[in-house]
């Protein structure tokens, strides 16, 4: 109950605010006694609700004198029975709603499975900065086999498995955004890698009720 509640209010706040506490401004002590408060457990910086890597979201809040920096989000689609609680629990952190609130992404990446194989999901990493609000998402979609080390990725959130938030203190994100950057392995520019522009790629992901597709290597 308290994991539905917060991803659907976020702790009546936005991001980069998560459930409450905002980088850069919120003390170590006033976040770790507020989920204390709730009965949820702060193990130097960790919180997990829920089924971490199942149906749960893993959170890591990130100090640096005694003031929360960075928070990094993480959860995992249950790829059994328990799947469609995935869908609900992250319905607020789509790529669809995550362009619709945010608007146009700074910079987009994809990065490639590392060996294309035929009748399984092969699954690509799809990064999206958000230097302005300071927020950095991944994404890992599963994509269909099309043959000849072709895939295809679709803007259908049922195809996105893994989603990993990274949140920071004001500024910071713009501050560090190049040696980020530089340390992405395998990553390219969706532009590069799709041959289309941003502004495409917000048209394509920008509506829920719509599915559309795109070939990739």
């Amino acid at each position: 109950m308290i994991l539905s509640e917060l991803m659907q209010t976020n702790g009546g706040c936005d991001l980069p605010c998560w459930w409450g506490v905002t980088p850069g401004s919120t003390t170590v002590h006033t976040a770790k006694d507020m989920f204390i408060s709730w009965g949820i457990s702060w193990n130097d910086g960790y919180v997990a609700i829920g089924r971490p890597r199942h149906i749960g979201v893993y959170s890591e809040f990130i100090v640096e004198d005694d003031i929360v920096q960075q928070i990094v989000a993480d959860g995992t689609r249950d790829r059994y029975d328990l799947a469609y609680r995935f869908t609900e629990i992250w319905q607020s952190y789509t790529v669809a709603e995550m362009l619709n609130r945010y608007g146009l992404p700074s910079h987009v990446f994809l990065a490639p499975p590392i060996a294309a194989e035929a009748d399984v999901p092969n699954e690509y990493g799809l990064l999206l900065y958000f230097t302005s609000s300071d927020i950095r998402i991944r994404y890992l979609v599963a994509a269909e086999y099309l043959g000849e080390g072709k895939n295809q990725i679709c803007s259908d959130f049922e195809d996105v498995q893994d989603i990993r938030l990274r949140l920071y203190a004001p500024g910071k994100l713009k501050q560090d955004e190049a040696s980020l950057q530089s340390s992405l392995e395998n990553y390219i520019s969706w532009e590069t890698a799709t041959g289309t522009s941003l502004e495409e790629f917000h048209n394509m992901f920008k509506d829920e009720d719509i599915i559309n597709c795109i070939e990739v290597d």
